[in-house]
């Protein structure tokens, strides 16, 4: 038989595959993430305290902003969002007045995301100055010391990204559509971030609902839970968990394109009357 007449499958009938040991590799980070997704063991942040729900929706758009102006990858923005929630996940915050407190904490988890994962990750000083609000450079470092103790100093997090290919696989998408479907799955990971508790949900049902609804946002709730029970090591709790964040993903993209939720231009909101003068800002250094 000619040698040259066998052709990978991918070659041959235009779906993406992968690798078997990059198949072998993500499965067993799917079975591994029942492990990571216990150390959530609080209560989500989202049910914390209205305040607090509003003010994390200003924070990751403020993540997504900075994203863009520093061109950091989508997994520096999630793997900050990462940070925090688990941070909140082990200390209370109930009490208004700790917004400031959180602004600081956010800057340290944009810092060290940014120095674990950029090539050229932007100098501290970049990121401390935020409108009435000038934080010392030692008390980001302090604090970056404190998420670094709520993090038990593990800094590496498997994000949704590194599980695109294999879903892609896995629900057999078209190749021609790969790079396209990819990109908007990027989008739509991070347009889903003010609205979820990451540290809550495990990043392969975020992984395979972006794919999906990247793919079609049309689909009905029985197709969905048939391509999801196709995933190793889910149960019926984390294929539920899929089908809602599919349906998030559905309504962010009839609202509007993910590009013009991850693109928006929002900086931190604080009152002018935080100021210690209309035009000035307040020097602030923590213990």
């Amino acid at each position: 038989m000619d040698s040259g007449s066998s052709q990978p499958r991918e070659e041959d009938d235009g779906f993406c595959s992968i690798s078997d040991s990059d198949r072998q590799y993500i499965e067993t980070l799917l079975q591994s993430e029942t492990s990571v997704e216990s150390e959530a063991d609080a209560d989500s942040v989202l049910t914390a305290a209205w305040w607090l729900e509003s003010e994390r929706k200003d924070i990751i758009k403020w993540i997504l902003h900075k994203r863009v102006e520093f061109e950091y990858t989508e997994h520096t923005a999630y793997l900050s969002a990462l940070y925090f929630d688990r941070f909140l996940a082990r200390f209370v915050v109930n009490d208004v007045e700790h917004r400031v407190m959180l602004r600081l904490v956010v800057i340290a988890c944009l810092s060290l995301a940014a120095k674990k994962e950029e090539f050229e990750a932007m100098a501290l000083g970049e990121h401390v100055g935020e409108r009435n609000y000038l934080f010392e450079l030692n008390s980001i470092k302090k604090v970056e010391l404190k998420v670094l103790e709520a993090l038990e100093w593990r800094m590496h997090m498997v994000t949704p990204f590194i599980f695109f290919d294999y879903f892609a696989a896995l629900f057999i998408v078209k190749r021609s559509d790969h790079r396209d479907l990819i990109g908007k799955a990027n989008r739509l990971v991070l347009s889903i971030m003010e609205d979820i508790d990451v540290a809550r949900h495990r990043p392969s049902v975020v992984a395979a609902a972006a794919v999906m609804a990247a793919h079609d946002k049309c689909m009905s709730r029985e197709a969905l839970e048939s391509k999801f029970d196709e995933v190793p090591s889910w149960d019926d709790d984390d294929m539920q968990n899929a089908v809602s964040c599919y349906s998030r993903m559905q309504g962010i993209m009839e609202l509007g394109t993910p590009e013009s939720v991850v693109l928006d231009n929002v900086a931190f909101a604080v009152d002018d009357s935080a100021s210690t003068s209309k035009g000035t800002k307040r020097r602030l250094h923590f213990d």
